[in-house]
């Protein structure tokens, strides 16, 4: 007398379950069309050539002090970074009354230091040396192109 048990033929228990599980998965789609609609935002790279960014570096009037980055003194002068847009030059020669002066405009800027009336300042990838004599009429000493490594979106 042959005893055959009808879950042996094929597959065993725990196979037979997870067989049944995956058709059952299969066979339960959405029979719906999808459909939606879906906004989303696209960032495109704005290049500028160097000669367009030596033109864009240089003093403009004082403006108001919106998203600070580094802080630096110098002087009778505070220098405050305007992330990525460049630096606001303040006379602090009375403490108890500062004056903002004048802004440096430097595409990309977030870092900079002073020595010997030089400016140094990073314009993104760049590094800009800029003679600081006289904050209100900056000039262009140096340019040199591609100094630091790019940095991520911040």
């Amino acid at each position: 007398m042959q005893n055959h048990d009808a879950t042996c033929l094929f597959f065993s228990r725990p196979a037979a379950y997870i067989l049944f599980l995956i058709a059952s998965w299969l066979f339960t789609a959405c029979t719906e069309p999808c459909e939606g609609v879906y906004s989303y935002k696209v960032y495109e790279p704005v290049y500028q050539s160097p000669a367009e960014l030596l033109a864009s570096i240089k003093a403009q009037p004082a403006k108001a002090i919106r998203k600070t980055g580094k802080i630096y003194a110098v002087d009778q002068y505070i220098l405050v970074n305007e992330l990525n847009q460049g630096i606001h030059v303040i006379d602090n020669s009375n403490p108890s009354n500062p004056q903002n002066i004048s802004f440096i405009s430097i595409p990309g800027n977030v870092d900079m230091a002073v020595r010997d009336k030089v400016l140094y300042a990073d314009a993104a990838t760049d590094l800009m040396v800029l003679d600081f004599k006289n904050p209100n009429a900056v000039s262009v000493l140096k340019h040199l192109e591609k100094v630091f490594q790019p940095n991520p979106v911040f």
